[in-house]
Order: C-alpha cells, then structure tokens, then sequence
C-alpha cells in the first residue's frame, strides 16, 4: 500500500509541475511516481497510474530526444497497458514510438550504447525507493560503468565506478566488490588517462581490500597479483619522476 500511495503521491507531483511548465521537475517526480507503483500490487489503479506516468515520461523523454531512456518508458507503458483491459490502442501506440526511437538512434550511433544502460538505470530508480539496496544499486551502477568502460567512454566510466564504490561502502560484506571497482579505476587511470598517482592509489586500495578475504578465487587471485605487479612498477615510476 505503501509504495501505491507514494507512486499516485509523485504523480500529483508530476502534474502540478506540468502546470507550471517545469519539464525537469515533471519528469522526475514521473520517474519517481513510476518507481513506486511498479512494486505496487498488480491491480487496476495502480497499473493504470503506471501506465500513465511511463507514458508521460516517454512522451517527455523523446520530445527532448533522450531516446534511450524514452524508449524504455514506453516499453513499460505497453507491458503496464498490456494487462488492463481495452488499453490495445495505448499499447499499440507505445510499439509504434518505439520503433520511431530505433529510427532516431540510427542516425545517432553516439546515443545507441544507452539503449545497452537504460534497463540498469531503471532498475537503479526502483531500488533507490527500497530499504537496504545499496549493493543492489551498485551492482547495476558497475555493471553500466563496464559497458561504459568496454565503449571508451572513459570519464564516464570513472563516474560510475566511483558511484558503485560508494553505494557498495554503504554496505555490509562488499570488500571483494569495492576491490573490483577499485582495480577497473587503477585500470584507467593507468591506462587511457593516464593518471600514476590515482592508478597507484587505486591498486594499493584494491590490494587492501583483496588482502582482506581469507579466500579468492583464481580470477580474483589473477587481479590481486596484478594490483601489486602495478603497484610496484607505479612506485619504481613515481620515485624516478621524484627524483
């Protein structure tokens, strides 16, 4: 009941925002209104408030051009319209905007990686409104600096490793998951941006944080050892500079 009345709650909130024409606000509180009625009980109010708030939102998204994320949202108006009866034509025009979003990012190669992103970006949204999901959270949030990370977007890549790093310290028994984004940090900074003082720094706390588990698997074991491998070229490089 919880999650229903704050869902029809951010929906109010969504609509006074429209009124006064404030795009920004309107979608998050749709966002957010979203987020809570897709845990609440499957019932016809709540799927028709979901309906419509994922609707708006995808309407809003893609009038702005945010294709990736609007064509999610109309994916989950057309699963929410699915289940209600006499909703085939709403449904039907959600497919039909999404295939106007493949056109769109055919000619947008750039935007194209975050149809890969926009599922965990979604899953991050529901879980943000539950108790104690911080590892949940950073889970996905790893998972979408990975995809960054494997496309080259560097910078962004970082960003969302230190988001997974400090949703994971917010939780309990995470160290291996911490040593993780640890190493995939020393990895960049070593690598494409070429930061030694920030890659040493990563390694050395990855190290630690590897050090700290009584057992790790052989891949584990693999990226323990190369942590120190760095570490140890990282200082022999820094002391020469320092030198």
């Amino acid at each position: 009941m919880r999650h229903k009345t704050e869902g029809f709650a951010w929906l109010d909130q969504a609509r006074l925002a429209r009124q006064h024409s404030d795009r920004v606000d309107e979608a998050e509180a749709l966002r957010r209104s979203v987020a809570h009625l897709a845990l609440a009980e499957i019932e016809g109010e709540a799927l028709r408030g979901r309906a419509a708030a994922s609707h708006r939102l995808a309407d809003l998204l893609a009038e702005d051009g945010i294709w990736p994320e609007a064509m999610q949202a109309y994916q989950e108006a057309a699963d929410a319209y699915g289940l209600l009866p006499n909703y085939g034509s709403e449904a039907a025009e959600c497919a039909r905007r999404i295939r106007d979003g493949v056109r769109a990012l055919r000619s947008r190669p750039y935007d194209r990686l975050y149809l890969l992103t926009a599922r965990y970006e979604r899953e991050i949204r529901s879980l943000e409104v539950q108790a104690d999901t911080e590892k949940e959270r950073g889970d996905r949030a790893f998972h979408i600096a990975e995809i960054l990370h494997r496309r080259e977007r560097h910078l962004e890549a970082v960003s969302r490793y230190e988001e997974a790093l400090g949703l994971y310290a917010q939780a309990v028994e995470t160290e291996l998951e911490q040593a993780h984004c640890c190493k995939k940090l020393g990895d960049l900074f070593f690598g494409p941006l070429e930061d030694d003082v920030r890659a040493f720094s990563c390694y050395r706390r990855a190290e630690r944080l590897f050090d700290l588990m009584e057992f790790l698997p052989e891949l584990d074991e693999r990226s323990r050892y190369e942590c120190t491998r760095r570490i140890r070229d990282l200082a022999t490089d820094l002391s020469d500079i320092r030198g």
